[in-house]
């Protein structure tokens, strides 16, 4: 078992699953029988990794009451913000619970990364943070203009990596936070803080190829439910 903590940010109000989430908080909504947040930390702890801090906001006496309840081989901690904080601002109050470097994942999302090669990687890298990304192929050709409608570029589906809400950071990286960050709304005060750190070049990725299951609406939902099989019976080997 690794002393490296997983911090998993089940604070948001899920709107985009409504009426659904009027009742029970997003990393409550069940896949194949369970809570998707109960997936991620089996999944965890089956990789050696089972000391978590929860960061809970709306209903979130509902995630406290329902993971205290499991019999998980694992430490719970958890962090409360209130209903309104951002992403930021949650890890941010959580600072004093958090090891060295920590694992931040997102509790509405399921990944089967190699933990041990990020955790080499970020520490290799000297890195801030270090996100994780994945590529996806562009449906459309993308085209960019002048201020004219002239166009400078033109390509057909490109490869683009995106963001797939899972990250490592060092503890010490909040201790310098201009508050500014931690009072903007929802998602912006770590998009501004990345920004940052792309600036003093202290942001690094790391590539994920494997499956990912992952919804904000109930269509994404029902396609999650038909995903979640092949999720598991596909992972790579990454323990």
């Amino acid at each position: 078992m690794t002393d490296i903590k997983t911090l998993i940010l089940c604070g948001g109000r899920g709107l985009r699953l409504r009426p659904l989430t009027d009742t029970i908080p997003k990393p409550l909504v069940h896949l194949n029988g369970k809570p998707i947040i109960h997936h991620s930390i089996d999944m965890f702890i089956k990789k050696g990794f089972n000391k978590f801090i929860i960061c809970v906001g709306y209903k979130g006496e509902m995630v406290k009451n329902y993971l205290i309840g499991q019999d998980f081989d694992a430490s719970l901690e958890f962090c409360h913000s209130g209903d309104s904080a951002s992403m930021l601002a949650r890890i941010h109050d959580a600072s004093e619970l958090l090891t060295e470097n920590t694992i931040v994942s997102y509790g509405d999302t399921l990944i089967d990364i190699n933990l041990n090669q990020l955790i080499e990687s970020h520490i290799a890298q000297q890195a801030k943070i270090t996100i994780i990304t994945a590529d996806v192929i562009s449906p459309f050709g993308l085209v960019k203009t002048d201020i004219n409608g002239r166009v400078d570029s033109f390509e057909e589906k490109p490869t683009q990596s995106y963001y797939i809400g899972h990250m490592i950071l060092q503890k010490d990286l909040l201790q310098e936070l201009d508050s500014r960050l931690l009072a903007l709304p929802d998602g912006d005060g770590l998009v501004s803080l990345f920004k940052e750190l792309i600036r003093e070049h202290l942001l690094y990725t790391y590539r994920y190829n494997g499956p990912q299951i992952t919804f904000n609406t109930q269509s994404e939902l029902t396609q999650a439910q038909s995903d979640f099989i092949s999720f598991f019976t596909h992972q790579e080997d990454s323990i």
